[in-house]
């Protein structure tokens, strides 16, 4: 008889080698790239990936950080905020000329950290929502650890270059990766163009997204877009009917010093050609076709029945996969026998597709006839499992100690008389 298993049907054992991450290189002939990464959260896929794990300046990168931080902190983002002399001290790099006692809500100086980049708005908003760019600051490697972000420190809310402030292109994507489930700071980062509330006294009045791809790619949101002095980088999320990309390019350095253009954003546009041109969806399996043959217990007609696909098994992969070779897949079945009666069409189980110990997709198994049951084989199982039961084991112990205990007490009340 078959016990309870989960039947495990081995196709393939070879390494899944069109995921490798060295797949795809970047041409580097106009300019030069620190690293890159590419990932697929549709589908959990990596698609490219070099110098991830080395330690870098987070650049503007931190202001995706800091954004998280306000977004979490509860402040009222409504609410109008005065900007003073404390709160502008110790800003540099990229501003949008604030001033004391310009005012703004908070909602405006987000936008002005997310889609402008801007260094002084960033400050603003830190001391508003955590009084200090110190305890903000706090905050921020705070968030860091939660999110397993090992090899990140921040030191300032705005990515300016400072000793020991690190992290990595790995750590920007778990990072990213969070964000991109936080529908405000979605929108936020998809905006082209921001104005400025009614009641707002600054001499800006409309914020421009930093990133020109906004224009070129529906569903793309701009987390993070800057350049400093190891050069551009571009932090992206891009999201269509198939895909659901996280995009990370950083210190991207042109090789023309009086070239004006955005090298991490020309890199990107790269990586997302090589999502669009080297990974689709491959059907591994039919529905046609026999998965397997198992046995069926208590069966009053067939001894094995075949188990086809519901539909057919689809998964999202390289173009250059070999299904045959590159594969590996897994049966479970419910409850882990097949017991009759069973129904034409009834699902039996499942069957997971894997590549290199990533799981790429499953589909339900089911079965094309009906299987009776013998109902004779049925209850003489019944009856086998009861006399084999711990229920009935115990029920013969207890009965047996009650016939010792009951012979005991009429052998002393016998006794008893016996001495009368």
């Amino acid at each position: 008889m078959l016990r309870k298993i989960i039947i495990f049907f081995i196709l393939s054992s070879i390494l899944f080698s069109s995921f490798s991450t060295h797949a795809f290189e970047l041409d580097q002939s106009n300019a030069t790239v620190e690293g890159y990464y590419l990932y697929d959260m549709n589908h959990n896929i990596l698609m490219a990936n070099e110098n991830a794990d080395i330690l870098i300046s987070p650049s503007s990168t931190a202001k995706i950080m800091s954004a998280c931080i306000i977004l979490e902190s509860g402040i009222d983002l409504k609410q109008e905020i005065t900007v003073t002399k404390n709160m502008l001290n110790g800003v540099s790099g990229r501003n949008m000329l604030l001033k004391p006692g310009d005012v703004l809500s908070g909602e405006d100086l987000l936008y002005a950290v997310l889609c402008g980049g801007y260094n002084d708005a960033t400050h603003v908003l830190a001391i508003a929502t955590y009084k200090s760019i110190y305890k903000f600051t706090e905050k921020m490697n705070e968030k860091a650890v939660e999110l397993r972000m090992t090899n990140t420190h921040y030191l300032n809310p705005t990515g300016i270059d400072a000793e020991e402030m690190v992290t990595t292109i790995n750590d920007v994507a778990l990072l990213a990766k969070y964000m991109s489930k936080n529908e405000t700071f979605v929108s936020i980062c998809s905006t082209k163009y921001y104005k400025l509330s009614d009641n707002s006294v600054c001499d800006f009045k409309t914020i421009s997204n930093r990133s020109s791809l906004l224009s070129e790619y529906k569903g793309l949101a701009n987390f993070s877009t800057g350049s400093g002095d190891n050069g551009d980088s571009a932090v992206l999320f891009y999201e269509n009917e198939d895909l659901s990309l996280i995009s990370i390019v950083m210190n991207a350095k042109s090789k023309n010093s009086n070239n004006n253009t955005n090298y991490s954003e020309v890199y990107s546009k790269k990586l997302f050609s090589h999502a669009y041109n080297n990974y689709s969806y491959k059907t591994v399996k039919t529905k046609n076709e026999i998965i397997t043959s198992l046995p069926v217990k208590y069966s009053i007609s067939s001894e094995n029945i075949n188990v086809y696909l519901q539909n057919d098994l689809k998964i999202f992969t390289s173009e250059s996969l070999d299904i045959e070779k590159e594969l590996s897949f897994s049966i479970y079945i419910k409850n882990g026998e097949l017991c009759a009666p069973l129904n034409n069409d009834d699902i039996v189980g499942t069957i997971t597709v894997f590549a290199d110990g990533i799981l790429l997709g499953s589909a339900p198994l089911i079965i094309k006839e009906n299987i009776e049951r013998n109902t004779f084989l049925y209850f003489m199982e019944i009856f086998k499992q009861f006399i084999l039961s711990r229920v009935l084991l115990i029920s013969m112990i207890a009965f047996l100690f009650m016939i010792v205990i009951y012979f005991i007490r009429k052998k002393r009340k016998f006794r008893k008389r016996k001495h009368k």
